[in-house]
């Protein structure tokens, strides 16, 4: 991460600390995203209509790993 910043935003203090909230999150799991949690987040992300919409298609080449 901090190596490919390069406005210089980036700073490694911050970045420690967002992965010890990742490591909450993920504690007690192999860390694969649940196929059923992604395409309800999807679903949920393209199907908010209007202006709330966040995306407008599937994103291609992201997902639960096998």
């Amino acid at each position: 991460m901090l190596d490919n910043d390069t406005s210089g935003a980036q700073k490694e203090p911050h970045q420690k600390r967002m992965m010890g909230e990742i490591n909450k999150l993920t504690a007690g799991s192999n860390g694969k995203l649940d196929p059923a949690d992604y395409d309800r987040t999807v679903t949920t992300l393209l199907g908010a209509g209007g202006e709330q919409t966040v995306i407008t298609k599937k994103p291609e080449g992201a997902g639960p790993m096998p």
